[in-house]
């Protein structure tokens, strides 16, 4: 054993705790269980649900490692994929689902069980997602569409009436597609449908998403045009905020463990998620498992962004069915309806669940000629000749491309960075004595940077380090004297751990204070909770975040920085992400190589939900 995974760990092929945990689960006569085992640890951290067993290939393992390609070779002699999954079968630790093993091989695919479990669970409740029109009165639905939607919106009304013949929709679109505002007048539509108590909760992965979501319903349900709608006992119906999903269903931070199951099922007539593309296998698991038979679940989110950081990209999984046609018995009803004509094309692929799936395509938040809405259409469907017209050439002045390649590039990005937060900075000493913090956050939103990674000269840590020291250099923070400290007045923190005491949440963004009373400095966050400094829960400065730390978040002008070296977290669905995350103006830095090998490569992450949903 001990030379086995002396010979892997010697390679670097795999981690430290990839091996660890084949160590604990195998023994020095399962080789091949040995590297099976290191191989789906090294997987699962990297966003896959499964290891094909067709990766067990020697010789792609040890690609340019000869040494321990021979060494290995030596121990194992199994080539094709059906001499792999007999051996790997061979062993107590495997079986093919029959019974509880701690490791299972399903189309051709290893899994610990914990992942095969979830992922059966997850397609258990799509199976029975069907068509379902008997809980409806059609003679009083269609005055509530008419009511609420206008007469051309018949997009929004067949959304609603997907929604609501549906346990389980999914709705997608790019950011600007109009999800957040359908959100508010789907739970119009519900209220007005379901006359009685109906609870509805609304929730998002991350608390800057919630918190956006929140002020939206806010503004929706407050305006001159909806009060009239609604009498007393509807308006009680109204969620009041918008909160994230693990405080919803109280999810253990440790264990990732839920109070709510079937037994115990949510207290909610239905729940409304944003930003589902950012939930993982385990998490769309419990959320599935804590709704009762009869509640309504509704997904929103984009099926091209990031995928979460676990295992699992279920909502892209999902999103698959769109590529089919709705089925003739649902088209029929929905056509009669709306009163909209409806062909049948002979050669279009029917599937069920292709009725509870609907793509917003028109953007409301850019214009058709908008140079950011060119690129990130440009980056979604791989049209590589116009990504390198729109950069290269620039061809939008709200565009600007920089190409790194040496220090003296990379000290011109820096000037650049910190003359695009003086604009802050400059806020700060002019309104230093009555600040509005509304307004301090909407004026910290005008500009964010956006990296790859968290270390490295191109990381999140450098470039705030740097940052800060120059604006210390240039004299451009503003703190006190008499109290020796690194806090200062608008110093930017993003929260890293979930708080529910404190109600902070992993990527949650708060901005340093001075409590004159007090005479301490204190961190103020977007719904005006104030925590004092020694209570905060881990944090990093936020001038720069993550590209992954900004899903769910939008703001004026951007810089994206890639690093020198290519990396595995690179790929065409976080630079779209990034290109998304800006409604005005995009800076990009980064040397060309890199940045075009992100947007050729695409983020793969191995399951079997579509194979299980089509047998």
């Amino acid at each position: 054993m001990f030379n086995i995974l002396n010979i892997l760990y010697k390679s670097k092929i795999f981690k430290e705790i990839d091996l660890q945990f084949a160590n604990i689960m195998s023994d020095i006569t399962q080789p091949e269980l040995i590297l099976a085992i290191a191989y789906l640890n090294k997987m699962m951290r990297r966003g896959h649900v499964c290891l094909p067993i067709k990766k067990l290939n020697l010789n792609k393992i040890f690609h340019n490692k000869k040494v321990f390609l021979e060494k290995y070779t030596n121990i194992i002699k199994l080539n094709s994929i059906e001499d792999w999954e007999k051996k790997l079968l061979s062993y107590p630790q495997v079986n093919t689902g029959k019974y509880i093993t701690p490791f299972i091989i399903y189309n051709k695919c290893l899994y610990i069980y914990k992942m095969w479990q979830a992922e059966n669970i997850i397609v258990k409740h799509f199976i029975k997602n069907k068509f379902n029109n008997t809980m409806i009165n059609i003679d009083s639905i269609i005055p509530i569409l008419n009511l609420i939607f206008n007469e051309q919106d018949i997009i929004q009304k067949q959304i609603a009436l997907m929604s609501i013949t549906h346990r389980i929709s999914i709705i997608t679109g790019s950011p600007g597609t109009g999800k957040t505002s359908i959100i508010s007048k789907l739970i119009l539509f519900f209220i007005k449908c379901f006359t009685k108590s109906f609870k509805i909760k609304v929730a998002t992965p991350t608390g800057k998403a919630s918190h956006r979501l929140t002020e939206s319903l806010s503004i929706f349900f407050n305006s001159i045009d909806i009060i009239p709608l609604l009498n007393n006992q509807e308006k009680n119906n109204i969620p009041k905020n918008a909160v994230t999903i693990h405080n919803l269903l109280k999810i253990n931070m440790y264990n990732q463990t839920t109070i709510f199951n079937k037994k115990n099922p949510l207290n909610v007539n239905l729940l409304i998620i944003d930003e589902a593309s950012m939930i993982d296998l385990h998490l769309m698991t419990i959320i599935l498992e804590s709704l009762s038979h009869d509640s309504f679940l509704i997904l929103l989110g984009d099926n091209f962004q990031l995928s979460p950081i676990e295992p699992g990209y279920v909502f892209q999984d999902l999103c698959y069915f769109m590529k089919f046609s709705k089925t003739i018995k649902y088209n029929i009803w929905l056509s009669t309806i709306l009163k909209i004509s409806y062909v049948y094309h002979k050669s279009s692929i029917q599937y069920y669940l292709k009725n509870c799936i609907f793509s917003l395509k028109n953007n409301y938040r850019y214009k058709i000629t908008s140079g950011i809405h060119q690129l990130a259409i440009s980056i979604k469907y791989n049209q590589k000749h116009i990504i390198k017209d729109i950069l290269l050439n620039n061809k939008y002045n709200n565009i600007i491309y920089n190409n790194i390649l040496n220090i003296k590039d990379y000290e011109f990005m820096i000037k650049n960075l910190i003359i695009q937060f003086k604009n802050y900075l400059y806020f700060l000493k002019k309104n230093i004595k009555n600040i509005d913090f509304h307004n301090l956050f909407q004026e910290l939103k005008k500009y964010q940077i956006l990296c790859v990674l968290q270390n490295g000269l191109f990381g999140t840590k450098t470039i705030n380090n740097r940052l800060e020291t120059e604006f210390f250099n240039q004299n451009l923070i503003l703190h006190y004297n008499a109290f020796e400290t690194e806090w200062y007045l608008g110093r930017p923190i993003i929260i890293k751990q979930n708080n529910n005491f404190l109600n902070l949440f992993n990527g949650d963004i708060g901005i340093t204070i001075w409590n004159d009373e007090k005479k301490k400095f204190q961190i103020i966050f977007p719904l005006n909770n104030i925590i004092d400094i020694v209570n905060l829960p881990p944090y990093d400065i936020a001038y720069a975040i993550t590209v992954h730390k900004s899903q769910g978040s939008e703001f004026t002008n951007i810089s994206l920085i890639l690093p020198d070296k290519f990396s595995h977290l690179l790929n065409k669905e976080l630079i779209y992400t990034a290109v998304t995350r800006t409604k005005n103006k995009l800076y990009i830095y980064s040397p060309n190589n890199i940045l075009f090998k992100a947007i050729e490569h695409n983020i793969k992450k191995y399951s079997n939900i579509i194979y299980k949903l089509l047998i």
